[in-house]
C-alpha cells in the first residue's frame, strides 16, 4: 500500500468501499485499474475472487484464488489464499483436491487454528465417506 500511487491508493479505496456496499460491478472495475498499476497486489485478486463466487463464476473465483496465493509475498497470505481454494474446490464437490489444498495451507502457515479447523473438517468428511 505505501509504493501505491495517489491514483491508484484512491482507487483502492473506492473498491474496498464498493465491494463492502454491495456494488460489485463497480469495485471489479476499480480492482482491475488497481491491478493494472501493480500486477502483484494479491489483495485485488482475492477480493476478484470474492466477488466472482458472489456471482456464480467458479472457474474465475478459483483462478483469482490461484493467483492471488502464487503472488501473496508471506506464507499467511498465501495460507489463506489456500484456504479460499479449499472453499471453492469444496464447492465443487472436489473433496481429495481440497483435502490436500488444506494440508498444504496448514504446512505453510502452522499458527492459525482456523487453518487445522478446515483440515480437521475435511479428514473427516472423507473419512466418513470411507465407511
Amino acid at each position: 500500500m505505501n509504493s501505491f500511487s495517489q491514483q491508484t491508493l484512491h482507487d483502492w479505496k473506492e473498491a474496498i468501499k464498493c465491494f463492502e456496499i454491495g456494488e460489485y460491478k463497480f469495485a471489479k472495475e476499480k480492482f482491475n485499474i488497481v491491478l493494472n498499476s501493480n500486477r502483484t497486489n494479491y489483495f485485488a485478486y482475492q477480493y476478484l475472487a470474492f466477488i466472482a463466487a458472489l456471482e456464480n463464476d467458479v472457474e474465475t473465483s478459483l483462478s483469482n484464488f490461484k493467483l492471488a496465493r502464487k503472488i501473496a509475498d508471506t506464507p499467511y497470505h498465501q495460507a489463506l489464499a489456500l484456504s479460499h481454494l479449499v472453499i471453492g474446490c469444496d464447492a465443487l464437490e472436489e473433496k481429495e483436491k481440497a483435502l490436500k489444498l488444506a494440508e498444504q495451507a496448514t504446512e505453510i502457515y502452522s499458527n492459525l487454528a482456523r487453518l487445522w479447523y478446515q483440515l480437521a473438517t475435511y479428514q473427516a468428511t472423507i473419512s466418513n465417506k470411507e465407511k
